[in-house]
Parts: structure tokens; C-alpha cells; sequence
């Protein structure tokens, strides 16, 4: 099972009377389920694009981090005259945006 999928049907269990078809990569419907075959394709469709969305924000995130990182160890190592603010700021965006992204994973 596929990552997406899986964390899908984590949060939208499969009902009865629908099945994840490999073959043709949908969910399929027993009996008279038809709409609800379609129903949990669409819903799977809609979550995938989330997925992608959030992906490249959160690589943005990591990015962004790296580049903090690399000013605050900066500002240490010259031992350049900066605010203890500064730094401070820099720490606590640090923090949130590492918390973003254990949220993702």
C-alpha cells in the first residue's frame, strides 16, 4: 500500500462494500455501491493533491530553517555584535518551524 493511501484510509476507514482494486489503482464497489466507489476515489483524489500542496510548503520550511541555521551559527562563530533579541527570535522561529514539520511527517 502506498504511503498517501494508507494515511488516507487511517483517517477515512474503508467502508463495507468498498475495496482498493491494484490493478486498476481505484477503489471498486461490491453489489449496488457504486457511489460510494466513487465517493472514496474522489476523496482519495482530493487528499493525494493536498499531500503534493503541502509537500513543497514544507520543503520551503526546511529550507528556510537551513538558512536560519546557518545565519545563527554565523552570528555565534564571528561573535558579531547582534541583540540577544535577534537571536532569541531566531532560536524560537527555529523551534516553530522544526514543530511544523514533525507535524508533517
Amino acid at each position: 500500500m502506498n504511503d498517501t493511501r494508507a494515511r488516507f484510509e487511517e483517517i477515512w476507514p474503508v467502508p463495507d462494500g468498498v475495496y482498493w482494486h491494484d490493478k486498476h489503482g481505484l477503489y471498486l464497489a461490491y453489489g449496488d455501491e457504486d457511489m460510494l466507489q466513487y465517493e472514496w476515489n474522489d476523496r482519495l483524489d482530493t487528499f493525494t493533491r493536498c499531500q503534493e500542496t503541502t509537500d513543497v510548503y514544507v520543503s520551503l520550511v526546511d529550507e528556510c530553517l537551513k538558512e536560519l541555521d546557518c545565519i545563527y551559527q554565523g552570528v555565534q562563530h564571528q561573535g558579531w555584535s547582534v541583540g540577544c533579541a535577534v537571536l532569541t527570535n531566531i532560536e524560537r522561529i527555529k523551534d516553530r518551524a522544526k514543530q511544523i514539520m514533525e507535524q508533517k511527517k
